[in-house]
């Protein structure tokens, strides 16, 4: 088993949702970076895991398999603007 400079092994007796937690606190695998503003008017890139979000929300769905350009384009520092970055955060964290 290679190493991966984590709680090794971080998978044991964890379930999905945990596993996929894990994952996203410790930006294991993440494909997908987003621009928020913080409520301070700061720039902040937050990565997360292209799958996780389209199987939670219809939005991302057609954001990433849809025809909205996002689903052509590179997949990195995509700009959000309706929502900021902590409450962003936190509903990466629910599905």
């Amino acid at each position: 088993m290679m190493a991966t400079g984590h709680d090794s092994p971080w998978q044991d007796n964890k379930t999905l949702q945990e596993r996929n937690l894990y994952m996203l606190e410790h930006d294991i695998a993440t494909d997908v970076c987003f621009e928020l503003q913080t409520l301070e008017g700061r720039s902040v890139l937050v990565r997360a895991h292209t799958y996780i979000l389209v199987a939670s929300s219809p939005v991302f769905e057609a954001m990433f398999c849809g025809r909205m350009s996002e689903a052509r384009a590179d997949r990195t520092n995509i700009q959000i603007t309706d929502i900021d970055a902590d409450s962003f955060k936190q509903m990466l964290r629910f599905d």
